[in-house]
C-alpha cells in the first residue's frame, strides 16, 4: 500500500515579544460564589461554564444559569454527538435519577443509560470525559458503567457502555486525558492499567493498554497537544525547582518548564494550544525568576507572563470563534474588575507545525478541495471524522456510515481546516480549504 506522509510547517509571523497580551471582562461575569472549578466547553457556539451545583451559559450577551438542581457536585463536562455532557458525583440532577452522568440537547436533560456504579473505597463519581474512536471516554472513581464491569475507565457509544480492557486501578484523583497518534493517554495517580504496571501515566489504542516510557512523577492534572508533543500540567506541593509542565514526545520525557521556582508550590490547571503557542493557567507565580499571576505563554522556544495576569486560580481555557476565554475563580486583572471569566486581546502569533498524513491516499479522498459551504468524504475504513482549525479545537464531529459522506462546513469561517477520519486501525489527517 503506497503511503504518503507530508509535512507541512505553517510559519506564521512571530509577533514582538514586547506586544501587550490583555484580558479583558465578559459581560458581567459569571456570577459563581465558588468560581468555576468544573469544567469550560463551547456547545451549540455557546460557552458553558460549570461550578460545584450551577451550569452557566454565554449567549454573547449575558452570562445566564440554566437554573441547575443537583444533590452532589458537577465536575467535568464534554461535546459529543451534538450533546453537552455533564459528568461528576451526583445522583439526581434536574429532577431526574442519573447516576454521575447526564446528557443535554439544548432544551432537555437525561440520564446516560444507567450510568456508573462506584466504587464503595472510593469517594467521587466521573471526574473526566473526551471523545476518542468516535466513543465518549469518561473516568472516575467508578467499577461498573451500565451492566458492564468498568473499572476506572469506561466508554459511551451513545447507546451502550463498554469497558477499556480491565481498566485502570489506583486513585481516582483529578484526571486529564488527552489524544495522541491515535492513542488514549490517561493522566492520573495510577499504578496499573490492563494489569501493566504504569507509573501516573497509561495509553490505549483501542486494544490494549501500555504503559508510557517511564511515567510522571508527580501529580497530573492537565494535559495538551502541541507541536506533536503532549504537554502535561503537574501539581507540585514542594517549595522547589522541580518542573510543573513535562513534555512526552512519544519516546521519552522531559522537564517543560527547566526552572520553575515557587514560594510555595505550583499547579497547572489547564494548558491549551492557540495561534501556535501553548498557554498554561493555574496557580502559577514565578517562571524563569519572572513574577506571573497564573497565565503565561510558549511560543516553541521561551516561556513569557501574561500581561497583569488574573489575581486568582486560572482553570480552564476554551475557544469560541477564534477567540481564546479563560475561567476560573478570580475578581482582577491588573486594575480591571473581572468576574471569574475573562478574553484575550491582542493574542500573539507563534509558529505552528502541522503534520499531515494520508497513508491511504488511494482510498481516501475528499472533494472539492478547496471548497464552499460542503465536501465528500469518500472512504472504504473509516468510520468517525473531525474538523479542527488550526488552533486545534475540534468544530466538527460527525460519524462516517457509508463510503461517500457530504459533510456541511457552511457555518464555517474561510480558512484553513484540519480533517481527522479514524477508522479501527489508523487515522487519517487531511488539509483542506474553505473559500
Amino acid at each position: 500500500m503506497k503511503c504518503k506522509i507530508i509535512n507541512l510547517v505553517f510559519f506564521i509571523l512571530l509577533l514582538t515579544r514586547l506586544q501587550s497580551q490583555n484580558l479583558v471582562n465578559v459581560g458581567n461575569g459569571i456570577p459563581s460564589t465558588f468560581g468555576i472549578y468544573n469544567g469550560t466547553v463551547v456547545y451549540n457556539n455557546e460557552i458553558y461554564a460549570a461550578d460545584l451545583n450551577h451550569i452557566y451559559k454565554w449567549d454573547g450577551l449575558n452570562w445566564i444559569s440554566l437554573g441547575i438542581t443537583n444533590d452532589q457536585a458537577i465536575v467535568c463536562m464534554s461535546v459529543y454527538n451534538n450533546e453537552l455532557y455533564v459528568g461528576g458525583w451526583f445522583e439526581q440532577f434536574n429532577g431526574i435519577s442519573a447516576n454521575r452522568i447526564v446528557k443535554y440537547n439544548g432544551s432537555l436533560w437525561q440520564a446516560v443509560g444507567t450510568g456508573v456504579l462506584l466504587d464503595s473505597n472510593l469517594v467521587g463519581g466521573i471526574e473526566k470525559m473526551i471523545v476518542y474512536d468516535g466513543k465518549l471516554i469518561v473516568f472516575g472513581g467508578f467499577i461498573q458503567a451500565g451492566n458492564v464491569s468498568a473499572n476506572r475507565i469506561a466508554s459511551w457509544d451513545g447507546t451502550v457502555w463498554d469497558s477499556l480492557g480491565s481498566g485502570i486501578t489506583g486513585g481516582a484523583s483529578i484526571p486529564t486525558m488527552t489524544v495522541f497518534n491515535n492513542e488514549l493517554y490517561v493522566f492520573s495517580q495510577i499504578n496499573s492499567a490492563g494489569g501493566v504496571p504504569v507509573n501516573n501515566a497509561a495509553r490505549w489504542n483501542g486494544s490494549n493498554w501500555a504503559a508510557v516510557g517511564n511515567g510522571i512523577m508527580r501529580w497530573p492534572i492537565s494535559s495538551c497537544i502541541y507541536n506533536n508533543n503532549i504537554y502535561v500540567g503537574l501539581y507540585n506541593s514542594f517549595p522547589d525547582s522541580s518542573s510543573i509542565i513535562v513534555k512526552w514526545d512519544g519516546s521519552n520525557w522531559t522537564d517543560a518548564i527547566q526552572n520553575y521556582t515557587s514560594a510555595s508550590y505550583g499547579i497547572v490547571m489547564d494548558l491549551i494550544s492557540f495561534n501556535g503557542c501553548l498557554y498554561a493557567a493555574g496557580q502559577i507565580d514565578t517562571i524563569n525568576g519572572v513574577p506571573v499571576s497564573n497565565i503565561v505563554r510558549f511560543d516553541g522556544n521561551t516561556w513569557y507572563a501574561i500581561t497583569d495576569g488574573v489575581n486568582g486560580s486560572a482553570n480552564f481555557f476554551t475557544i469560541l470563534n477564534n477567540e481564546l476565554y479563560l475561567t476560573g475563580r478570580f475578581s482582577n486583572s491588573g486594575t480591571t474588575t473581572v468576574n471569574n471569566v475573562v478574553k484575550f486581546i491582542n493574542t500573539p502569533a507563534c509558529s505552528l507545525e502541522i503534520n499531515e498524513k494520508n497513508e491511504h491516499n488511494d482510498i481516501v479522498k475528499i472533494y472539492p478541495n478547496p471548497t464552499n459551504d460542503n465536501f465528500v468524504v469518500e472512504s472504504l475504513h473509516s468510520d468517525y471524522a473531525e474538523i479542527l482549525n488550526l488552533q486545534g479545537q475540534i468544530i466538527i464531529q460527525k460519524q462516517i456510515l457509508q463510503t461517500k459522506t457530504n459533510i456541511d462546513i457552511s457555518g464555517l469561517a474561510k480558512g484553513l481546516y484540519i480533517l481527522r477520519l479514524y477508522s479501527s486501525s489508523k487515522t487519517e489527517v487531511i488539509k483542506f480549504v474553505k473559500e
